[in-house]
């Protein structure tokens, strides 16, 4: 959680605004903490009214805090983990819950909306958080409330609206690694009743790892990204949003480090190598490269009446993405991967709520939303798995063995959800929710070699899997407020996440196998709580999940010709995990200047029964699953003349041991030891916000980590996180 000034909520109604605005100027007055609007249950409230585990990172604390994407904000919320491959791959996971792959055929556990609309794909979540209005972090599923149902939390990016007024900021930041960002917004009046935001950013970095053979660097960024967003008010109770964001981004190379003298499938007659003993630097055979552009449009339109608040919305996501690199990590010519991936999807949600003494409340009693919503995704994928001269499967033939893997994914989902919430009296309400999901999918696999000689890694195949499945999924939450500031919460829920088909499996049989929906149940209680003046807050979550049929990978060895000891991962339904834990966050305002925040989570998550094959699992700790997390971060603000401000920043975060891999790191290299991140901002600036200027420094101390692996019989690929980063940022505000 992070204490700033109130953020209005986007398209929320005047009343709420107006009430949230009164709450604000009471805590400023008294010195207390200020307090924060959300609109995490599809209606304007104060963050401590919601009966929700939620951290919210709101415009004034990411501006301040230099905070530029959903890695960085993971430091500061209890029970959030975020590690790439790079920005096109993440894997999120919180309190536990997450996914490890990438594929079309896969979907994540975590979902992640941005301005109300569904990302299907990871590709872009870890894109530059551009003029963002606030964000909020949903833990537990989240279905009676969604468009797309999650079944380990929610990530919500709301960007800022436009504004009556005309304002807009400039800002740029250069830093170490030839960094440099430049971005901007302008938003005001267009014609009377219809307001335009623009915003736009260059951002740059070189790579942090290199190439030794050829001097060039990889595990860079290069990017660009621009948004429109039009807001209309033809009549006093109907508003228009339209809101368009093209990304584009070209960047340099994927490189990774490998751990071992002899790589995967590596022909006996290739000599070994040894790679250098720089986690950043190596041979490679390619540079590689990689590229995403991403088109997105959302169209909200909300019409208020005396009985109900009818919202519509309506999304397009275009992505494209492109990647070459080398897979073994080496200068052999082993392996080079590449793929390419188009994915387009539609949805359309219709919702509608509650408005105060309206149809349904009962005098204002009760508080309802009923929504239906349609989703769905086509992508088309190839992936390329070229063996080189060095490779087991290279039979003195000219050039390199092709072998190509490509999918064609359709996805249709419907759904109905809603929740009803009634108030026997003034201090208790009771939740009563549910949602219907059905979803069907068809996927056309084909693989191909262009190898004359058996075996290939490869051969010819089409496979034709299509599945349907369907959930109602039910929630119920009871929260009692002792006071404003006390109260106490419960919620037991079931989530789902939809099945999926393989992904590059080595022959027909495996990748006809579909995988079945994950389920949980999760039961948790809460406390939110202000005390001495409202000048200290502390919220805490205790839960218990049952989790059922887990999505996790097998190891199938493969039958002749395949060589000896060579198979293949399949997804499968392979485990079930029982999952308990603690999160909590601290906000003090130590004085009108100063204001310490912190989080802490304990997490214990293990495998109750996990057998892949010849190995046993269960007992074992979840991958990914960090048992504590905690930050602090202190925030001081003081005026040092009548129109300047000194203002510094300082956190630290720690990450205790993680697990890559189910076998609790019995093979080397496949787990990183706890570590902890310092971080500091120190900066002038205006008392009126006009300008300011920041020096800033991340991940002082320099700490090496690794940020995920791929592990592969032999050898595991290791990437590492990127070295400490520094720079100056000024900004003007107008």
């Amino acid at each position: 959680m992070i204490w700033a000034s109130a953020a209005a909520a986007q398209d929320s109604g005047a009343a709420a605004q107006d009430a949230a605005q009164e709450s604000a100027a009471d805590s400023a007055q008294s010195g207390g903490i200020t307090d924060i609007v959300v609109t995490a249950q599809r209606r304007s409230e104060r963050l401590q009214e919601v009966p929700i585990a939620i951290n919210v990172f709101n415009a004034d604390a990411l501006q301040a805090g230099g905070t530029s994407g959903v890695e960085q904000i993971s430091r500061l919320t209890p029970g959030l983990y975020v590690g790439k491959f790079d920005s096109l791959r993440p894997q999120v996971y919180l309190r536990g819950i997450g996914s490890r792959v990438f594929d079309p055929g896969s979907e994540g556990s975590v979902g992640i909306f941005v301005n109300d609309s569904y990302m299907g794909r990871f590709s872009g979540s870890l894109t530059d958080l551009l003029d963002v209005e606030r964000i909020e972090v949903l833990k537990g599923p989240q279905g009676t409330l969604y468009g797309r149902n999650t079944i380990g939390g929610a990530i919500n990016i709301i960007t800022r609206a436009p504004t009556r007024d005309l304002e807009g900021f400039a800002e740029a930041s250069i830093g170490n690694f030839g960094f440099y960002d430049v971005r901007g917004a302008v938003s005001g009046p267009l014609t009377d009743g219809i307001q335009v935001r623009l915003a736009g950013n260059i951002l740059h970095r070189r790579g942090y790892s290199e190439n030794i053979l050829t001097g060039k660097h990889g595990n860079g960024d290069d990017s660009k990204t621009i948004r429109a967003h039009i807001a209309a008010q033809p009549g006093e109770d109907t508003r228009l949003n339209l809101i368009v964001e093209y990304q584009n981004a070209d960047l340099p190379g994927f490189l990774q480090e490998t751990t071992g003298s002899r790589q995967f499938l590596q022909s006996p007659s290739s000599p070994s190598y040894t790679p250098t003993p720089d986690r950043y630097s190596d041979a490679y055979n390619i540079d590689g490269s990689s590229h995403r552009k991403l088109l997105s449009i959302v169209g909200k339109i909300e019409h208020s009446t005396d009985a109900l608040e009818i919202t519509s919305i309506t999304s397009y996501r275009r992505s494209r993405i492109d990647q070459t690199y080398d897979l073994d990590a080496t200068p052999r010519d082993i392996w080079t991967f590449s793929y390419d991936e188009l994915s387009r999807q539609f949805s359309q949600e219709l919702r509608l709520s509650s408005v105060p003494d309206g149809f349904l409340t009962f005098g204002d009693t009760a508080e309802w939303v009923l929504g239906g919503y349609y989703y769905q995704e086509q992508t088309k994928r190839t992936d390329h798995f070229d063996q080189g001269a060095d490779s087991l499967f290279h039979f003195g033939l000219p050039g390199r063995e092709q072998n190509i893997y490509a999918t064609d994914i359709d996805t249709d989902s419907y759904a109905v959800f809603g929740q009803y919430t009634v108030k026997p009296t003034d201090k208790l309400r009771v939740t009563i929710g549910g949602r219907y999901t059905h979803d069907k999918k068809d996927a056309l696999i084909q693989a191909s070699t262009d190898s004359a000689v058996p075996p290939s890694y490869y051969p010819n195949f089409t496979v034709n899997p299509g599945k349907s499945w369907s959930s109602f999924d039910p929630k119920f939450t009871i929260d009692y407020r002792f006071t404003r500031d006390l109260m106490l919460f419960g919620t037991v829920s079931r989530g789902f996440k939809s099945g999926g088909f393989q992904y590059n499996s080595t022959n027909a049989a495996l990748a006809s196998v579909v995988f079945n929906p994950e389920r949980a149940w999760t039961y948790e209680v809460g406390l939110k709580s202000e005390l001495f003046d409202r000048r200290v807050q502390f919220n805490a979550s205790a839960f218990y999940y049952d989790y059922k049929n887990l999505q996790l990978p097998r190891f199938t060895l493969l039958p002749p010709p395949a060589p000896a000891g060579s198979g293949s991962n399949i997804i499968s339904n392979s485990a079930k995990s029982t999952i308990k834990g603690i999160d909590t966050s601290l906000v003090v305002a130590v004085s009108d200047e100063l204001t310490l925040t912190g989080g802490a989570s304990y997490l214990d998550g293990k495998y109750d029964d996990y057998i892949a094959g010849a190995a046993n699992y269960s007992g074992n700790r979840m991958i990914r699953s960090p048992k504590w997390q905690g930050n602090v971060e202190l925030i001081y603000e003081k005026p040092i003349t009548a129109n300047l401000k000194l203002r510094a920043r300082g956190d630290w975060s720690y990450t205790s041991k993680i697990f890559f891999e189910a076998d609790e790191g019995a093979r080397p290299f496949t787990s990183q030891d706890g570590y902890s991140l310092f971080n500091a901002r120190l900066g002038i600036g205006s008392v009126d916000k006009g300008w300011s200027v920041d020096g800033w420094v991340r991940n002082i101390t320099n700490k090496h980590y690794v940020t995920t692996i791929f592990a592969v019989p032999v050898s595991v690929l290791q990437i590492w996180s990127i070295p400490r980063t520094y720079g100056l940022t000024g900004r003007v505000d107008f």
